[in-house]
This record gives structure tokens, C-alpha cells and sequence, in this order.
């Protein structure tokens, strides 16, 4: 590793955690709520799993995957006078997300109605395999 790319990876992390806190600034009510809720949120990766699914009312969501709690979550987008609607739709460790949600980019990118109910599913579906029934 040379000089210059040690010096390059504190000022990448200090540049994200000043992204994400301009981010947040910007952020819907609805979804710094959900972030100001548990603290490991904030600072974790997040992975995007696409920005267009829709259900088969028409409504719009984003989904995204946060590494520190291992949470899937979708965003409803927001009207203009109400905020954003978060939903946690599973707890999943990465290999069993990828596994789950195995072909999303297709489906997500298709934009058709009910691609949000086949991502809700899927993610449900996974969470109670995963969970151990007592």
C-alpha cells in the first residue's frame, strides 16, 4: 500500500459520514425517525435493492438492506403533505438475502404493478425460515 492510499482511506470515510449526515438533513420525517430509532443504523452500510417497486395499487418504494442490523427495509415514497412510510420487511444476514431475493434487479427494473408484493414475499418468506420456532 502506498503513502497516498493510506492517507486516501480516512478521508473517503470522513467524506462519507459527511455525506450521510447531509443526507439526513434531507431526509423525509418518516425515515430520520426510523434512523434516529436505533443508533447502529446512521453510521452502517447500506446496500440499495432498486428504487421502483410498485404495488399493485400504484404506490412507489424503495428498498435497501442496513449491514449493522441486518435489516431489509422499503420506503414508501411520500406525498406531499405526509412522510415517508418505512416498513422493515426482514432480518437477514447477506448470503441468506442474496439467496431470497435472487433475480430483484429484473423484477424491481420491470416496474410493474405487484413487483412490491413479490419483494415482500420473498423477504417474509426468508425471515421465517430463518427465524427458529420455540
Amino acid at each position: 500500500m502506498t503513502d497516498s492510499s493510506k492517507s486516501s482511506a480516512p478521508a473517503r470515510s470522513k467524506a462519507a459520514r459527511w455525506a450521510r449526515r447531509r443526507a439526513s438533513q434531507a431526509m423525509d420525517a418518516g425515515l430520520r425517525a426510523f434512523y434516529a430509532a436505533d443508533a447502529r443504523r446512521g453510521p452502517s452500510h447500506e446496500r440499495d435493492f432498486g428504487l421502483s417497486w410498485r404495488s399493485v395499487h400504484g404506490t412507489t418504494y424503495r428498498a435497501a438492506w442496513i449491514a449493522d442490523t441486518e435489516e431489509l427495509y422499503a420506503v414508501r415514497y411520500s406525498g406531499d403533505t405526509e412522510d415517508a412510510e418505512v416498513t422493515v420487511l426482514a432480518k437477514l444476514g447477506a448470503d441468506a438475502l442474496e439467496r431470497c431475493l435472487s433475480g430483484w434487479r429484473r423484477i424491481c427494473d420491470a416496474s410493474e404493478p405487484g413487483s412490491y408484493e413479490w419483494l415482500v414475499e420473498r423477504a417474509r418468506s426468508a425471515w421465517r425460515a430463518a427465524t427458529p420456532a420455540f
